[in-house]
């Protein structure tokens, strides 16, 4: 009898072992896509930026044009 409750205390903790890894496995792969969406949204951010930059500075020439024009 104690060697079959040996032999399940054994398994458990192997199983145990195996979830644990593969637990941790997901949760890196999860956390390195986080990471790779976070770095995307970043560069996003970034040229969202430079976008609204460049429309500003259009628009500020198109005012200063429209400006000559009407002298």
């Amino acid at each position: 009898m104690s060697e079959k409750e040996i032999s399940f205390a054994e398994l458990s903790s192997t199983q145990d072992q195996q979830l644990n890894s593969e637990f941790t496995l997901k949760f890196e792969e999860l956390i390195g896509e986080f990471d790779n969406l976070m770095q995307t949204n970043t560069n996003l951010n970034e040229q969202l930026v430079i976008a609204c930059s460049l429309l500003k500075n259009s628009i500020e020439l198109n005012k200063q044009l429209l400006e000559k024009l009407k002298k």
